[in-house]
């Protein structure tokens, strides 16, 4: 069980079982606890992700990503309820690009739109976008869904396997990636510069130990989580700021 240790919900008590049947209690501190009845429209404002899009306005590149069991609302909170993302219907009017349940992505693509129409006229923007599944370490192009396993630089392997479209997303990675590209033209002496920005999403596929699944299917959870622990290992070698770290 867990509770909060302070009124703004940012510290957590987490009591477990331990050895012999001992409690295991554990403290933990963050920057932002949602809980379940914040709306989604908050958590955008709440979860700092504005001052990620500014940046990779900027030339910077960003990326935020949800990680967690499955069903604990990774999927929801980066992009909303399924039936409201145009999967079982087309939008069509002004007001369905707003629905109350978009999560992360639709309000960052709005965010992006808004501050691109506010800027000098002097500049020229480009925005480009990539879709990618990650099932059983085999790459997938969301947004060409006839096109089969992608080649990856570093698989050798010429044959590849048939593969249905994995409709349970907490079962594979997805990745967006929007690349923000903009010329600032300098009316003083009529030079430019250009300014390479990137924003990336990603949706990782549920934590769970190999015993605790129960699924048949070993090989996807194995991958899943030799995966995850891969990023768990990149992200504890640039933690340490050392130009030594090895990122295997």
């Amino acid at each position: 069980m867990f509770r909060f240790l302070s009124n703004n919900r940012t510290e957590m008590q987490v009591v477990s079982a331990g050895a012999g049947g001992r409690e295991l209690v554990r403290n933990f501190q963050f920057d932002l606890c949602a809980s379940e009845d914040m709306s989604q429209d908050d958590f955008f404002n709440l979860s700092g992700i504005t001052t990620l899009l500014d940046s990779a306005l900027e030339g910077y590149l960003a990326t935020v990503f949800a990680y967690g069991q499955t069903g604990s609302g990774k999927t929801y909170s980066m992009s909303g309820l399924e039936e409201k993302l145009g999967l079982s219907k087309e939008r069509t009017t002004s007001q369905d690009y707003d629905d109350p349940s978009d999560g992360l992505i639709p309000r960052s693509i709005r965010y992006l739109f808004q501050s691109v129409a506010i800027k000098s006229p002097d500049t020229t923007f480009s925005m480009k976008a990539s879709y990618c599944e990650i099932y059983n370490e085999q790459a997938y192009d969301l947004l060409n869904a006839a096109s089969g396993a992608l080649n990856v630089r570093w698989n050798d392997r010429n044959g590849v396997g048939s593969h249905e479209m994995n409709k349970d997303s907490s079962r594979s990675h997805s990745i967006l990636t929007i690349s923000l590209d903009q010329e600032v033209l300098d009316p003083n002496d009529g030079h430019s510069v250009v300014k390479y920005g990137k924003m990336s999403f990603v949706d990782l596929a549920g934590s769970e130990r190999l015993r605790d699944t129960k699924s048949a299917n070993a090989e996807e959870t194995s991958s899943i989580n030799k995966s995850l622990l891969t990023l768990g290992k990149v992200i504890a070698a640039l933690g340490t700021k050392s130009s030594q770290a090895r990122i295997a």
